[in-house]
């Protein structure tokens, strides 16, 4: 059966790569391969010249050449990139000060170190890796340049210019051999991260699916409130905050609620979490506040006990529980606190200071109660939003200090935004929300996933 070059020379390419090894691994081995077996036939084309000639001093040198350049490939195979790649950037280049000092300076055996430059640059992630490697190659130049100077030539050869003209030709084809193969090897990794990430990027996006279909409806909020908005804006594709809706003993249940982490960590853990509000809610008939919440604690600490590993994940909440007929809510929160706006005045209840989790001193949570008057207005937030990162993007008279730029948004003025806005429709009041958050962030990274809700009594 024949086999076609290119076929051949991709199974040289491959040879002793396992399926299983990492791919940057795979790509360093099939260099040390290529580089390897690209000496094979330069040696044996120089065996064969030199036969022919009469030289047979340097037919067996470069026949020798040919196991020199085959003993990398073979330990690649065997024991792996840490004995092949030593063995290829240090003997192989003495091998060749060898050939240069006895072959002379006419014959131009020198320019073979410019290919031994490549292997250490391409073999090592970073140059500082590569210096020592890439030394030794310049180390043994200058050597073999010494050496010409010092020792004659073992053999004369006529025809040193052909010899100059073929050694010239052969470290530009070998250059451009190595440069096309180091690119298709790129070009390869790019293709598979980029396959790598899509498959990712649909996982995720499915998992955000997942995730959405777990949040209240909008239409459920439009059944219960006639004034209302949510500003939620996750840092990643999925997201550690989420918003919960619940109706027990004839209230209402809201919650705004932060879980450790953001992206597809945080998404888990949220996962724990909401089953865990609704385990307390319809196993267990839990409807005020405070009982919810240490029931929760209870389940998502129960949950993350199971393992031998410490996990101290779980969530900081705002819950409030409203009962529209009388005019009155009862609210509880672990590390989040309520704000409310009444008669113009933002007020607030302090949060119990611990976590929806493991925590030391861990105490049951407390529930207040709040008589509110028409038109009030309740937010729930994380603490995303006063988290943000910014002001980059104000003008520089406004912040002449450096160090005034890129702060906190914070709570301070989180609070006074939303008392100056609290008379507006709560449509309108998000969208100042919005429009102020990113003209603060600029073009800085969102730090933190970002969730409030706002109500209208």
């Amino acid at each position: 059966m024949n086999i076609k070059a290119p076929d051949f020379f991709n199974k040289v390419a491959n040879y002793g790569i396992k399926p299983e090894l990492a791919s940057s691994k795979a790509e360093k081995m099939r260099l040390v391969n290529v580089i390897s077996f690209l000496g094979v036939p330069i040696c044996f084309g120089y065996t064969i010249l030199f036969g022919i000639t009469s030289h047979y001093f340097h037919s067996l040198v470069f026949f020798l050449g040919i196991f020199i350049f085959t003993i990398p490939l073979l330990l690649n195979s065997w024991k792996g990139l840490k004995i092949s790649i030593p063995f290829l950037t240090i003997s192989v280049p003495i091998y060749w000060a060898f050939i240069t000092i006895t072959t002379g300076q006419e014959t131009g055996f020198y320019l073979g170190f410019v290919v031994f430059c490549l292997p250490p640059i391409l073999f090592f992630s970073t140059f500082r890796e590569s210096l020592f490697f890439l030394w030794t190659g310049i180390i043994l130049f200058i050597f073999s340049m010494i050496g010409l100077k010092i020792f004659p030539p073992v053999d004369v050869f006529p025809f040193a210019m052909g010899l100059f003209l073929m050694n010239l030709f052969t470290v530009f084809t070998t250059i451009i051999i190595i440069t096309y193969f180091f690119k298709k090897e790129l070009d390869e990794s790019r293709l598979r991260v980029m396959e790598k990430n899509r498959e990712i990027s649909d996982s995720i996006n499915y998992a955000k699916r997942i995730q959405n279909a777990m949040l209240p409806a909008e239409n459920i909020f439009q059944k219960n409130f006639k004034d209302y908005f949510i500003h939620y804006k996750p840092k990643d594709i999925v997201a550690g905050d989420f918003y919960w809706l619940e109706e027990a003993d004839g209230k209402i249940l809201v919650a705004a609620a932060d879980c450790t982490g953001h992206g597809v960590p945080g998404a888990l853990v949220s996962l724990v979490c909401y089953n865990a509000l609704n385990r307390a809610v319809y196993e267990f008939k839990a409807a005020d506040p405070g009982k919810i919440l240490d029931l929760t604690r209870q389940f998502v600490v129960d949950h993350f006990s199971k393992t031998d590993e410490k996990v101290k994940d779980g969530m900081d909440i705002s819950i409030i529980s409203i009962d529209k007929s009388a005019g009155e809510i009862i609210w509880s929160g672990a590390n989040n606190p309520l704000w409310y706006v009444q008669n113009g005045e933002l007020k607030m209840i302090a949060p119990n200071k611990q976590p929806i989790g493991v925590s030391e001193n861990s105490r049951p949570f407390t529930s207040h109660k709040i008589q509110l008057e028409k038109n009030d207005c309740i937010y729930l937030f994380t603490d995303g939003y006063a988290d943000q990162f910014g002001g980059t993007n104000l003008q520089e008279e406004e912040h002449p200090n450096q160090a005034a730029r890129g702060k906190k948004f914070k709570y301070k003025q989180l609070k006074k935004m939303l008392l100056e806005t609290s008379n507006l429709p709560m449509q309108e009041q998000e969208k100042i929300l919005g429009s102020t958050i990113e003209n603060w962030k600029g073009n800085l990274e969102q730090v933190d996933d970002i969730l409030i809700i706002g109500i209208r009594i």
